[in-house]
């Protein structure tokens, strides 16, 4: 029924962390690898838009180089990809973009294409261990995509690219707003491409009896994706805040089908709609964090109704949507000593599959889910260099899953792990053990 648990226990694994050296003009960039960060709550690999050594043309190649993560294509840039973490499947990765999870009961695997670059964004790759507060975790690892901050320095960026097979693209990041402030990050994010290519038509051959040349048609895609998130200070001291984040995006991809078997009229249209809002305030010792998210996404397959189907089912045309929304309190603090933080926090999301009009088979039947979960995250540091960190993190969760037949179960879940880090000299020493737990998808369930 998709429930897994894994326990495992990582003793004495040496990370060694080498400082950059400056590149020079005789430098090639592609032979310096940089490792940054550390974290006693989990092992994390960061992935910067400026720091990457080649040209990034889409969401998938800026998480690809990272330690521990594999993507699979089918097709170029641009084309469905998948991400696992450590050999653990794609449906066992969750995704959040902008602290909003994008990945879910109804679509427990992100096709990584869908997500949309801009100047200025960076991607987090949790192995294993994901920080409890960051929301349910899984069994492979978190992918966290932050867009560009509206508190970063002020900037103008414009990046803009042509290629084969008709390719086009077009990122923009525009920050701006006085320093103590409201600030605002707006970013646009554009491609297109025709992927089409001559080839030896084995049917057309087979007749023939002799080399048929064909064009591949309907391999093509076009996506746009805009962003705003507006930043404002609190209070008269400035020990509050508000951050206010939109995302709109849409994208249209052609289907070819493979060479024996064309699927010269299939096309898959996709949308998002993604609002985050998050209030911080200085609370006491501590930060009082309200969060609240919302999210929805379509799904349109269209094919010729007389044209052969090898997609969904056997439909010619289909229309889903996936509508989720959420919220959390959290309290952050350091009690006593700047060497200790701990952070609690309780959320709680719902989710909903709503098939729409299916032509040529059958809707398969909607599915509702409710998650509550209690999360903490605890870390110190020890020793008067503050070498040694000790880390403990823990959530407990409870799913709700019904259909409109009318089944339904709940399962309660606790998961959670420790981690120690020790630095000696240039090397760090770190170990950590846990239990990891993910809920079955709808398709897995029922």
């Amino acid at each position: 029924m998709g429930r897994s648990a894994k326990l495992g226990a990582r003793l004495l694994t040496l990370a060694l962390a080498l400082a950059p050296r400056a590149a020079s003009a005789d430098d090639d960039p592609a032979d310096d690898v940089v490792v940054r960060g550390r974290s006693a709550g989990g092992f994390v690999s960061r992935g910067r838009l400026e720091d990457a050594p080649r040209e990034i043309t889409d969401a998938a190649s800026l998480i690809e180089p990272l330690p521990g993560v594999h993507v699979r294509r089918l097709g170029a840039d641009d084309s469905f990809a998948t991400l696992s973490v450590r050999g653990t499947s794609s449906s066992q990765v969750a995704v959040f973009l902008a602290g909003v999870p994008l990945s879910g009961g109804a679509d427990p695997t992100l096709d990584l294409a869908t997500l949309p670059l801009w100047p200025g964004a960076q991607a987090r790759v949790y192995r294993s261990f994901a920080p409890a507060a960051l929301g349910r975790g899984s069994l492979g690892g978190t992918l966290v995509l932050d867009p560009p901050s509206p508190r970063a320095p002020r900037s103008t960026e414009v990046w803009a690219g042509i290629g084969s097979f008709g390719q086009r693209r077009l990122r923009l990041g525009d920050i701006r707003g006085e320093a103590s402030g409201l600030r605002v990050a707006t970013g646009l994010s554009a491609s297109r491409s025709d992927d089409d290519f001559d080839y030896v038509d084995p049917n057309a051959t087979a007749r023939a009896g002799a080399d048929v040349f064909t064009t591949r048609r309907n391999a093509g895609h076009a996506a746009a994706s805009g962003l705003v998130s507006i930043a404002m200070p609190l209070g008269r001291d400035g020990d509050g805040a508000v951050t206010v984040t939109a995302l709109a995006q849409g994208r249209r991809q052609e289907l070819p089908g493979g060479i024996r078997s064309p699927t010269p009229f299939q096309q898959l249209d996709s949308s998002r709609l993604v609002s985050a809002f998050e209030l911080s305030r200085r609370v006491g010792a501590g930060t009082l964090g309200v969060r609240g998210w919302g999210r929805r996404e379509g799904l349109a397959l269209r094919d010729a109704i007389d044209a052969p189907v090898v997609n969904v089912g056997g439909a010619s045309r289909t229309d889903d949507a996936i509508v989720a929304a959420g919220a959390s309190l959290g309290w952050k603090a350091r009690p006593g000593t700047d060497r200790s933080s701990v952070e609690i926090r309780l959320d709680g999301s719902g989710e909903r599959y709503a098939p729409g009009t299916w032509e040529g088979a059958v809707a398969p039947s909607s599915a509702r889910r409710t998650n509550g979960g209690l999360a903490l995250d605890a870390e110190t540091r020890l020793l008067a260099s503050r070498a040694l960190v000790l880390a403990a993190s823990g959530r407990a969760d409870t799913w709700h899953d019904t259909t409109d037949g009318g089944e339904g179960r709940t399962v309660a879940r606790p998961t959670g792990h420790v981690g120690a880090e020790l630095a000696v000299g240039p090397a760090v020493l770190a170990t950590h053990a846990g239990l990891l737990a993910r809920p079955a998808s709808f398709v897995e369930r029922f």
